[in-house]
């Protein structure tokens, strides 16, 4: 098979060449400000620094009242050792961080190209395929722990494809750890084990001795799950699970609207496989898809009553019909690519690859609380492995958009999550007088920076005095507006955002981050500035 990776000692290695175009990529997000989860992640990391083997053991305030960090997170807490890591070191600040995680990020890029060697015959490109989809971009450009979850689970793979082949054990046993360490991150990570347990019988085909290795990621998930028992009285991964059931049969979606969904954010975060579809699929195959796009689109927004973006004074929105059917279309060509594939081929390779992509989708459509574009990272090197095990010849047009628009998505993302360091900073400029009268209501990123100036969290079970000045973000979660009866007077604030692409706003129909603020991960649009309105309280009107 042909190895791209080798070249003349005068030309960049393919290793070198990823690392550095990685690198390229990142670096203008590399102060990006904390966003979503990073908060909570970025807490426990602080509280790791003084109790190492106390990760949770302190209340937040995340849902409106004061909870035990356990029951706020749904995430085991090895992402936040990594942070704790590299604080103990460079400190809390966004820039050394973002930095620090560039390392699982190329990791990640470069566990591809290893992968890829073996089971097509482009390897950098695989690689760079997997590093131009949205789902990588947006989620490098975090600090919660899914680039680190995808660099392991890729090196699992690669480690244990190559213990099979060599027959030698401590490939496997490496393998077997990086599982481990993977679901200490996301516990998506332990499906890694029942993955390569499902290759290698079909390789063997029989349960063989190897098997016995991936006891280890087992036994590492049960110990910590012991553990957190033992410490908070919280069965942590099985009320995780618990959680995810019971969010998911809260939700009055109908199982049509589900699948629809999961295939639009499927296909919004593997977007290359669009532009890679005049390679892939005959015109026939492609009209084919587009007509199935548009009924479906059509379907979501008209029978699903839910999502109310879909609809506007003059009908039907076009614009958000035609991003969730582009999506929902690329959607089900990586489910078509998966399937073609393991038709055609039939071997213990294909069966891999197509149990890592139907898996994540599962997973994304079915077992995920909610369906988001960083539950679908994890199939990202799959998929690029899966167009390179299609396409002939690579040519640069598809990578060049892939790149285009990922970039772009990420881009907006910042945006998003500096407009809410941007307002914490303009409430920290009030003076002193006002502030000790000052609440905040609000999540993700604005919760980091508000506490880090000394904000108090509004709680939804205690009243806030007269008196006292509300700020609440609009365009977030977890927000009560206050009776009208005790507000005095109000005020706004606005924060620039992004003016081409929205991902997380019910106002377009974008949820990127939660599907429950739209059926489509990301729309392109005009978007409005982020809003913040300030109440000053009062006593009730009328006494």
């Amino acid at each position: 098979m042909h190895d791209a990776s080798r070249s003349s000692p005068h030309r960049l290695t393919a290793p070198a060449l990823l690392a550095i175009v990685t690198i390229g990529c990142m670096a203008p997000f590399v102060n990006k400000a904390y966003h979503l989860d990073d908060t909570l992640f970025l807490l426990a990391a602080q509280q790791i620094l003084e109790h190492p083997l106390d990760f949770y053991g302190f209340e937040v305030n995340w849902y409106g009242v004061p909870m035990p960090m356990v029951r706020a997170t749904n995430n085991p807490p090895g992402g936040s050792y990594f942070i704790a890591a590299v604080a103990a070191v460079a400190g809390f600040g966004e820039m050394a961080m973002h930095i620090a995680f560039l390392l699982p990020a190329i990791a990640a890029v470069l566990g591809v190209h290893h992968l890829a060697r073996r089971f097509s015959d482009h390897p950098v490109a695989a690689a760079l395929v997997a590093a131009f989809t949205p789902a990588f971009l947006v989620s490098s450009t975090s600090v919660m722990p899914d680039t680190i979850l995808l660099a392991l689970w890729t090196w699992a793979v690669v480690w244990w494809v190559r213990g099979l082949d060599e027959k030698r054990s401590q490939w496997l046993i490496l393998s077997a750890v990086l599982i481990a360490a993977a679901a200490l991150c996301r516990y998506f990570g332990i499906c890694a084990a029942l993955l390569l347990s499902a290759y290698t019988i079909a390789r063997r085909s029989r349960a063989s001795v190897e098997l016995l290795w991936l006891i280890v990621p087992v036994a590492a998930l049960a110990a910590y799950t012991a553990w957190t028992n033992h410490l908070y009285d919280y069965k942590s991964f099985l009320e995780t699970a618990s959680y995810a059931k019971r969010s998911r049969f809260q939700e009055d979606e109908s199982p049509l609207m589900g699948m629809l969904v999961a295939l639009a954010f499927t296909g919004g975060a593997m977007l290359p496989v669009l532009f890679f579809s005049a390679r892939l699929w005959s015109i026939r195959r492609i009209i084919i898809g587009i007509e199935l796009a548009a009924i479906g689109a059509i379907a979501l927004v008209l029978l699903d009553p839910s999502f109310v973006p879909a609809l506007d004074a003059d009908g039907i929105n076009l614009s958000l019909a035609g991003h969730t059917g582009v999506f929902a279309a690329t959607g089900v060509a990586v489910i078509a690519l998966t399937l073609f594939d393991l038709h055609q081929r039939r071997d213990a390779d294909a069966l891999l690859l197509a149990l890592w992509v139907l898996g994540t989708f599962a997973f994304i459509g079915f077992i995920n609380w909610m369906v988001n574009v960083r539950a679908a990272l994890p199939m990202a090197p799959a998929v690029a492995i899966l167009i390179m095990r299609r396409v002939d010849r690579v040519t640069a047009m598809p990578l060049v958009l892939s790149a285009i628009v990922a970039l772009t998505v990420a881009a907006a993302d910042q945006s998003r999550a500096h407009a809410a360091r941007s307002a914490a900073e303009h409430f920290a400029g009030w003076p002193s007088p006002h502030r000790t009268r000052v609440q905040y209501q609000g999540h993700w990123g604005f919760v980091y920076y508000m506490d880090q100036f000394g904000f108090r969290h509004a709680r939804f079970d205690r009243p806030a005095p007269p008196g006292t000045l509300m700020i609440v973000p609009i365009q977030n979660t977890n927000v009560q507006l206050p009776d009208r009866r005790f507000v005095a007077r109000a005020a706004g604030h606005v924060e620039p955002m992004f003016p081409y692409v929205s991902l997380h706003d019910m106002r377009y129909g974008a949820g990127f981050h939660g599907h429950r603020f739209g059926p489509a991960p990301f729309v392109f649009c005009r978007t409005e500035p982020a809003e913040y309105v300030i109440y000053q309280l009062g006593e009730p009107r009328g006494r």
